[in-house]
Formats: structure tokens, sequence, C-alpha cells
């Protein structure tokens, strides 16, 4: 990651490296995590928005994902339905929660990293596929490098 520094940032026993310049957007991410009893692992929330966005809570891509967990329309429809809440993607703060929603809701579908973050990545209804596109496999292979970085 560009301009990191190690920061002792205590997530879960896990030292990690964090920008200095994104530090509110890592609190924020865990606060919303213990607010909503995560299930999935600090460590693999902190990766996941490193590998979307470098933190950067604007982040945008051409094909019109958003912030901090690059959640596209669908998957903010789909958390907004399943939790029951109006959460706006282009805000900061629920970018974040809607990602934590999105993270929790698959990975209590499919518990592994990997079939979660092909979920994540290219689909649910993509999980359990024999070949995955070059661009899956190494959105998981820069996860899993990050979460070795974190250990």
């Amino acid at each position: 990651m560009q301009a990191c520094v190690l920061m002792l940032l205590f997530c879960h026993g896990v030292v990690c490296k964090i920008p200095k310049t994104k530090l509110r957007v890592v609190q924020e991410i865990e606060q919303t995590a213990h607010r909503l009893d995560s299930l999935v692992p600090m460590p693999w929330l902190y990766a996941i928005a490193a590998a979307e966005s470098r933190f950067d809570p604007f982040a945008e891509s051409p094909v019109g994902a958003y912030g901090t967990y690059q959640i596209m329309p669908i998957a903010e429809r789909h958390v907004n339905i399943l939790a029951g809440t109006r959460l706006d993607r282009y805000y900061w703060k629920d970018n974040i929660e809607l990602g934590i929603r999105y993270l929790n809701h698959l990975h209590s579908r499919f518990n592994s990293l990997e079939d979660v973050l092909v979920a994540y990545n290219w689909g649910a209804s993509n999980v359990g596929s024999l070949v995955l596109p070059i661009e899956t496999t190494m959105y998981i292979d820069r996860i899993k490098r990050t979460l070795k970085q974190c250990s």
C-alpha cells in the first residue's frame, strides 16, 4: 500500500500496516464491526477494504462500485432489504456498514475466506465454479498477501 507507515493498531491481536491518512476509516471499520457484532474476522475486514479501495471512502470504479468497500447498487439494495435499513453507499460511514453487513451475510452463507471473496468479487452465484476469472483470482491472492502482512 502506498504511503504506509507501520502502525501498532490492535485489531484482535494483529498488527496491520495502515496508511496514516486513512486512520479515520480504519477506526470506523473497527467501531462498526463491533457495533454489528461482526462474525467476519477483523483482519479480513481490513484486508478487503485495502484491496477494494486502499481505505479511500470516495473511491469509484468504472463499473459503478463506490466507497471503502466498493459497494455496487445491487449490493446496497440487497443489504438494505435484508437488514431493514436505508443505508446510502455514497455516505462513507454507511458504505462501511453496508460492506460489513454484506460480508457478514456472505460469511454466514459460505464461511470459508475464499468462497466469501469469490462471492464478494464475482457474485454469490459463482461460488463453487471450477474456473475463476483472472481478476477474481488476482483479487483473492491480493487479499491473502495482505492477510500475511497483517500477521
